[in-house]
């Protein structure tokens, strides 16, 4: 992704396009989610975040991978197999 904000700041349209959500959708997690970074407002309605907080914060959210370890072990459901359909075919 290309960095739109100089000195490590991300836009609004930078995050929402990061993860894949609406505006709407990212003030609604900076609102209920306490550990998500704080804005700096480079104007009253200009709202930056700094890149290396919300790296810090997509990766404290990211499920950890344990390899070699049965999914049902860790308390995940398993996914059934799946078979292919032969509507498809």
């Amino acid at each position: 992704m290309e960095q739109r904000a100089g000195n490590g700041l991300l836009t609004v349209r930078d995050l929402c396009e990061e993860m894949s959500i609406h505006r709407s959708t990212l003030y609604r997690i900076s609102r209920s989610d306490s550990s998500f970074p704080d804005p700096i407002y480079v104007a009253p309605s200009s709202p930056r975040w700094r890149r290396d907080e919300y790296d810090q914060w997509l990766n404290s959210r990211r499920p950890r991978v344990v390899l070699g370890v049965r999914p049902e072990l860790l308390g995940g459901r398993r996914r059934p197999d799946r078979r292919p359909s032969s509507r498809f075919r």
